[in-house]
């Protein structure tokens, strides 16, 4: 995914996660629910009675007609969306555009022509923060329906309170959940301001330790454990770094590896650019010890780009496994056959991660679904937020994104969304279920009480 601008904060204690379930018991989350999936091969609604068709005022709905709440921002090929209103729809960021920006853009107008939204492609305040809230208000004022939002972390309340203000516009955020963060505490979440569809990240941090005790095992399956050092990076200035960073240490400390070998690399305590800092951050772990094998979470694109420099470098690629969660920059590398431990990632194509986010901005402004009703079995109980909430956080699938897989996958984002984005990869075999569309709620999602 995109940029170290836009993230969030760290796990929360039993002690809050008791409080905030006690707050948030309205909702009924079983901890064996699906994640809300894609209705394309659905069947249209069955007939009753033999002869009277079910009416189907929102797409995915249930078989009787009535609304699927978790499936109603997903695209529903049997569904007719002409029939409604055709609303405005912009996407603003804080931070100037990078290589996935092309994408996202991509995605949402594809979803949003599908779902019959005009999209008018991305407004942005290249990193200033008082521009990026004035071009909200700008957009409202210019009539927009609906704004796609891609604020720094920080900038969550600040978001919230002018949307606040206009109760007519639809909104949702891109990369991270809106949250009332509290800038003299950026290790702590604060609360959900909205609902979010995208990652999880302490998911994400969790999928990237195992994907990297799995690469070993495999590539060095003779190697003892204490013979592995494992480094994650870290940035104390945005708490989202700290959600990946405690989702892999939760794995990291289960695992074989010594805690005598576990590294934090630090980027914030580095000057230069955040490829800079991270190349500079791990070389400093790396040359004061020795192991034999490396196993490296990057968290964020950038700083996989720097580690990966660092490993480079240091002459230790063949033995070190970097991964990160998101992957935009290896697509070119890899397709050219250019290899560098920079190995895996925890990966999202943007089109896939587009689909709910303008889904949701379609339901909020046809009134199908309100911001506290959508998705209602991916509301966190630990996390539930907002005087107004619930909210829900719904994550997106991701997948094991490698050399060996990469080709695959990017063909079957084009045979799930009707695109041709892709056409020097084959297709040959892949179907719309060749990857996953849903994941699991995590178990952290719940409470269970006896």
């Amino acid at each position: 995914m995109k940029k170290a601008k836009t993230i969030l904060a760290i796990i929360l204690s039993l002690a809050l996660c008791a409080a905030l379930l006690a707050s948030c018991n309205k909702s009924e989350t079983p901890t064996t629910t699906p994640a809300p999936g894609n209705t394309a091969d659905a069947e249209p609604p069955a007939a009753t009675g033999g002869t009277e068709v079910v009416a189907v005022k929102t797409p995915g709905a249930n078989p009787d007609g009535s609304p699927n709440l978790d499936q109603v921002a997903y695209y529903d090929p049997n569904f007719d969306y002409s029939q409604f209103d055709r609303y405005r729809t912009i996407y603003i960021t804080q931070s100037a555009p990078d290589p996935s920006s092309d994408r996202i853009v991509s995605g949402l107008t594809h979803w949003g022509e599908l779902m019959n939204c005009q999209f008018d492609g991305l407004v942005t305040a290249n990193g200033d923060p008082d521009l990026f809230l004035t071009l909200i208000q700008t957009q409202i004022d210019q009539g927009y329906d609906g704004l796609i939002l891609d604020p720094d972390g920080l900038l969550g309340q600040s978001v919230a309170d002018i949307m606040a203000d206009n109760p007519n516009v639809a909104w949702m955020t891109f990369n991270m959940p809106a949250r009332a963060y509290d800038s003299a505490k950026p290790d702590e979440p604060g609360e959900l301001l909205h609902p979010f569809a995208g990652f999880d990240f302490i998911y994400n941090g969790r999928q990237c330790s195992l994907g990297l005790l799995e690469w070993k095992e495999k590539a060095f399956p003779d190697v003892p454990w204490d013979r592995v050092g494992y480094i994650v990076l870290q940035n104390a200035e945005f708490g989202v770094f700290n959600l990946i960073q405690a989702g892999s240490d939760q794995v990291m400390r289960e695992s074989q590896i010594p805690n005598e070998n576990h590294f934090i690399a630090d980027v914030a305590a580095f000057s230069g650019s955040m490829q800079d800092a991270s190349q500079q951050a791990v070389a400093n772990v790396i040359t004061t010890h020795d192991y034999d094998v490396w196993l490296i979470s990057a968290l964020i694109e950038p700083y996989a780009m720097g580690v990966a420099v660092a490993t480079t470098t240091l002459g230790v690629t063949d033995n070190a496994c970097i991964i990160s969660t998101s992957a935009s920059a290896l697509i070119p590398q890899w397709s050219e056959g250019v290899e560098t431990a920079w190995r895996l990632a925890w990966y999202t194509e943007p089109l896939i991660m587009t689909e709910p986010i303008m889904g949701a901005i379609v339901a909020f402004m046809q009134g199908w679904a309100e911001p506290n009703t959508i998705w209602p079995k991916w509301v966190n109980v630990n996390d539930c937020g907002g005087s107004d909430g619930p909210y829900a956080t719904a994550i997106v699938p991701a997948v094991y994104f490698s050399i060996d897989n990469f080709a695959q996958y990017l063909a079957w984002t084009d045979v799930y969304s009707g695109r041709d984005d892709y056409p020097e990869f084959s297709r040959d075999g892949i179907t719309r279920t060749s990857f996953d569309t849903s994941v699991p709620v995590p178990d952290y999602y719940h409470i269970l009480s006896n």
